[in-house]
């Protein structure tokens, strides 16, 4: 049996547009050479992002030719464990567009986002076990109705309330105590 190592960025940097293509990567593989270059002339580029807060890591990656802000949370959620990036896609902004919000207009990716972290927020606080996963659920709450308010989300209160429903009258008094 053979096995295939994928290649350094130094090595991958050094092949065409045109030898990258042949792998079938269509359009991206002038992307995956910038990207390469950029990775093989800046070796501890991976340890600065990971030592970045989310929004600095993201705006560095997003710097790069062909990294939006789709592929820039994915790298950030999957392989530096930014736990805030939350990746959507055509799929996910329909339904947090037609089930939460009840809305025709179309969500900017990071509207859709910041409902995303809401809700999945609100999920910790329903499920949780104990004081301390309930105050950690609650902090991230906090977290995701800043979030929110600082992307120009109108309300903070269209992110939480339709999850607080959800609540025991106990819990919704305790989470209310803690984020207000």
């Amino acid at each position: 049996m053979t096995f295939y190592t994928f290649p350094n960025p130094k090595n991958l940097a050094c092949e065409s547009p045109e030898n990258i293509r042949l792998c079938k990567v269509g359009y991206r593989d002038k992307y995956i050479c910038g990207a390469s270059a950029y990775a093989a002339e800046n070796p501890d580029w991976a340890d600065e992002i990971f030592s970045m807060d989310y929004k600095d890591a993201k705006r560095k990656l997003m710097s790069l030719p062909g990294v939006g802000p789709k592929v820039a949370d994915c790298v950030l959620l999957f392989a530096f464990e930014k736990y805030e990036a939350v990746p959507i896609d055509v799929w996910m902004e329909r339904i947090f567009r037609t089930r939460y919000i009840g809305s025709e207009k179309k969500l900017s990716y990071e509207k859709a986002a910041g409902y995303a972290r809401g809700v999945t927020a609100l999920e910790a606080v329903i499920h949780a076990q104990d004081a301390d996963e309930f105050a950690m659920a609650v902090n991230a709450v906090n977290k995701a109705v800043s979030a929110s308010l600082s992307r120009g989300i109108e309300s903070a209160a269209a992110v939480i309330y339709p999850a607080f429903l959800f609540l025991s009258e106990e819990k919704r008094r305790k989470a209310a105590e803690q984020i207000l």
